[in-house]
């Protein structure tokens, strides 16, 4: 009479752990669990019986291992490293089976025909767990239906292989080592032998590039095709819309911003300054200049105010030097 085989699968559990027993017939769909061991090699501790005719098996029993896809087709990993397609392996492990009860370390190199178990084996989803047997003096393998689906602990060997990767402790592509002396970053405490066409810091899109103390912008280098704008000093200090190569060196504070509104306009500091006449043209009151001061209005092409308060330049070409309440139309 043909022999009836069953396999009751227990729980999978992480070395030394306590096992915790879940038993069901082969023919039964509940997902065997798997554990990592931790250290190297890297291996997952399985657990099962074998009942043959009904009866609990006792002796030397034949298993062959494959991790397969959910339609059993594809073959990630075998216990020899032999098996594609979803195929049984060529060479079995031999096991003690006392009661009906089998243990083993999957990837656990040590065994005859037993090859390591990586982590890319896992790399994915709907991973399930083949298994064959036969008993001593047997003559053909019996693969066991269904095959188990693999839980989500195994899972965790991935984490254990990216953590021992030459590339896990890397930030953006850079490895730890760039960050340091002789690597690609910058350092700290200062560089040396850079190279200014290939090293730099800043953006290479189309984005401002900020500084910042206590975490407010000090500094903020726009872009522009033609020339890029430099606002310096407090964050609400602006250049207007479309202006290239406007200058802000510093000063202002809230409620008294300096301002550069036509091309080329340049604030050396002060508050509430403004260089340009604010118009929409934004080229008519270019290269106008004040070195600082409070309440000044370089508003005419080319003029400058050295300082003081409340000074205004409507004329092309013409200075105010300093003082109060001083107007130069030309």
């Amino acid at each position: 009479m043909k022999s009836k085989r069953n396999l009751i699968l227990l729980a999978l559990t992480m070395l030394l752990a306590v096992l915790v027993i879940f038993s069901f017939p082969v023919n039964a769909g509940l997902p065997a669990r798997m554990f990592s061991a931790s250290g190297a090699p890297q291996v997952v501790s399985y657990q099962g019986q074998v009942t043959v005719d009904g009866m609990a098996y006792s002796g030397s029993g034949y298993f062959k291992f494959a991790v397969v896809n959910a339609d059993g087709n594809t073959t990630y990993w075998s216990n020899d490293g032999t098996a594609s397609g979803g195929g049984e392996p060529t060479n079995a492990v031999q096991l003690t089976v006392t009661n009906g009860l089998f243990n083993i370390l999957l990837g656990d190199t040590s065994l005859t025909n037993m090859t390591a178990l990586p982590a890319s084996a896992f790399d994915g989803t709907e991973r399930t767990l083949r298994v064959w047997f036969m008993e001593d003096g047997g003559s053909t393998f019996t693969l066991l239906s269904p095959d188990r689906r693999i839980a989500a602990v195994p899972y965790a060997l991935q984490a254990e292989e990216a953590k021992l990767a030459g590339d896990a402790d890397t930030l953006d592509g850079y490895h730890a080592s760039d960050l340091l002396a002789g690597g690609s970053g910058w350092r700290l405490t200062g560089n040396a032998g850079t190279d200014p066409a290939a090293n730099f810091i800043g953006t290479t899109d189309d984005v401002t590039f900020t500084v910042r103390v206590n975490n407010t912008a000090a500094l903020r280098i726009v872009p522009n095709a033609t020339s890029p704008n430099l606002i310096g000093g407090y964050g609400g200090n602006w250049v207007s819309p479309g202006v290239f190569g406007g200058v802000i060196n510093g000063g202002g504070q809230n409620a008294n911003l300096n301002r550069v509104t036509d091309h080329f306009g340049i604030i050396g500091g002060g508050q509430n300054n403004q260089a340009g006449n604010n118009d929409a043209d934004l080229g008519n009151a270019h290269f106008a200049t004040i070195a600082g001061g409070w309440n000044n209005i370089a508003g005419g092409e080319s003029s400058a105010i050295g300082g003081g308060y409340n000074n205004t330049t409507g004329g092309s070409y013409v200075t105010v030097g300093g003082g109060a309440n001083h107007i130069a139309n030309g």
